[in-house]
Order: C-alpha cells, then structure tokens, then sequence
C-alpha cells in the first residue's frame, strides 16, 4: 500500500453475540486514532462490506466459524487477524484470551469470597475455551 492511502479495514463477524459486540467496540475504538482507516463490516455501525469475495480491502478482522471461510480469507492474500483461533491458516493471526489465567482468577476470587469447594462441567472434546 502506497503512503497517504486510506486503509480499508474489515470486520468479518455476524455481530450476534456480547463477545462479537466486545471486539467491534475494541476495533472502532482502535481505529478512531487512526484517521486514514476505513472500517467496513455488517451492522449499522460500518461502511457495508458487501460480499467478502468482491470486497477490497487492506485487512480483515474476523470470528472464522468454518473451514470455507478460511479458505476463503487465506486465499484473499490480505492480512487475517483470527479473534476464534479454530481454523489455523498459513498467515492468521490469532488474537485470544489467556483462559488459564481467567480460571485462575476466577478461582481466587471465589476462594476469597469463602467457597471453597468448585467444579466445572465441559466436554473433553469441546473447543480450547470451554
């Protein structure tokens, strides 16, 4: 990208979820320091992305939920930050939680609260975060 070019920036999310809605709001924070960036997404909030196969943009942050559209996104040859970290691809970046360290937290508090005895029910088969 040439210098003094606007820089056009996707989110690739459905926005449906409080963890969807947290990351938007992280990223319009994050852009509003930077006047040459154009944010684009689904949702009243963006500039509309439209298709994600015809969109030019410079950049896409995305919640990844199958492998077409990984392969999608990989194939785009523009930067992918990964906010689900589930379909690793050559060029992702991942960005996500410490969940070890928020059970430890959680953990603590609780404890200092006076409970002391805790459990947790997932399946071994789940995702890393549950």
């Amino acid at each position: 990208m040439r210098a003094g070019r606007r820089r056009r920036v996707g989110l690739f999310m459905g926005l449906i979820d409080h963890y969807e809605h947290g990351i938007a709001r992280g990223v319009v924070r994050f852009a509003r320091g930077r006047p040459d960036w154009d944010l684009y997404g689904y949702g009243w909030m963006f500039q509309a992305m439209g298709s994600l196969e015809r969109w030019d943009g410079d950049g896409i942050v995305a919640r990844i939920e199958s492998a077409r559209d990984a392969d999608l996104l990989a194939g785009r040859g523009i930067p992918v930050v990964d906010v689900a970290g589930a379909w690793r691809r050559p060029g992702f970046r991942q960005v996500s939680n410490d969940d070890t360290a928020t059970g430890r937290l959680a953990g603590r508090h609780l404890a200092s609260l006076g409970h002391r005895h805790l459990g947790f029910c997932g399946k071994p088969s789940a995702t890393r975060w549950a």
